[in-house]
C-alpha cells in the first residue's frame, strides 16, 4: 500500500525561492558574474580614459619646446598604448566571460526544465504535445542565451559609457554640456512622442484594414454594390 501511494504521489512543485529552481540558477555563477562585472568596469574606464590621454598628449606635447616636448609626447604615447592594452584585455575578458555565462546559464535552465518535464504525469503529455514543449524550450533558451550573453552586457557597457562621458563633459564645461543636453532633449522628445502616436494609430487601423481586406475577398460583401465587382 505504501509503494502504491509513493508511485501515485505527484512530485512536489519547485517554489520560486527554492535554490534548485531555474530562477536561482544565476546564483550558482556568482564568481563568474563578478569577473564579468569587473571586466566591464575596467573596459568602460579604459574607453573613457582614451580621450583624456589624447588631451594630455596635445597639452603636454605642444606646450613645451625642444627635448622636453619630445619627452612628453613619448610618455603620453606610452600611456596611451598602455590604456589600449588594458582596453583590449578587459574587452576580451568581458566578451569571453559573458559568452560563457550565457551558454552555461542556458544549459542549466534547459537541464532544469527537462528534469521537471520528465516528472510530469501521463495526463500532461495527453493534453500537451512533446514537440510543442521541445520547440518552445529551444526557442526560449535561445532567447535567454542571446539576452544573457550579449544584450545585457552591451546595455550595461553603453550605460556606463553614457554616464562616464556625461560626467566628463560636465567636468570640462558645465554650461556647454547643459546646452547640448537641452538641445538633445528638444530633438529626441518630439521623435519619441510622434513615434508613439504613429504606433497607436497603427494599432487602431489594424482591425479596419483586416476588415477591408476580408470584405474585398468576399463577394457577398459587394452584392448590393455592382460597381465594385471586378
Amino acid at each position: 500500500m505504501t509503494d502504491a501511494a509513493n508511485l501515485t504521489r505527484k512530485p512536489a512543485k519547485e517554489q520560486p525561492g527554492n535554490p534548485k529552481g531555474p530562477a536561482s540558477l544565476p546564483r550558482r555563477r556568482t564568481s563568474e558574474f563578478a569577473v564579468a562585472g569587473v571586466a566591464l568596469l575596467v573596459a568602460a574606464g579604459a574607453m573613457l580614459a582614451i580621450p583624456y590621454a589624447f588631451r594630455q598628449m596635445i597639452d603636454l606635447g605642444f606646450s613645451a619646446s625642444g627635448s622636453e616636448s619630445i619627452r612628453n609626447v613619448d610618455l603620453t604615447f606610452l600611456a596611451l598604448f598602455g590604456v589600449a592594452c588594458v582596453l583590449a584585455v578587459s574587452t576580451a575578458a568581458r566578451f569571453s566571460t559573458v559568452s560563457w555565462l550565457g551558454e552555461r546559464v542556458t544549459a542549466d535552465i534547459r537541464s532544469a526544465v527537462y528534469r521537471h518535464v520528465v516528472t510530469q504525469s501521463p495526463q500532461f503529455f495527453e493534453t500537451t504535445r512533446s514537440g510543442e514543449v521541445l520547440s518552445r524550450l529551444t526557442a526560449d533558451t535561445t532567447l535567454i542565451q542571446a539576452v544573457v550573453g550579449t544584450s545585457i552586457s552591451m546595455a550595461l557597457r553603453n550605460i556606463l559609457l553614457f554616464a562616464g562621458g556625461l560626467a566628463m563633459l560636465f567636468a570640462t564645461s558645465a554650461r556647454l554640456t547643459s546646452i547640448i543636453v537641452v538641445l538633445l532633449a528638444a530633438v529626441v522628445l518630439p521623435i519619441v512622442l510622434f513615434g508613439r502616436r504613429v504606433q497607436a494609430l497603427a494599432r487602431l487601423a489594424g482591425p479596419h484594414c483586416r476588415r477591408v481586406g476580408h470584405g474585398r475577398g468576399n463577394p457577398q460583401c459587394h452584392a448590393d454594390r455592382p460597381g465594385l465587382h471586378p
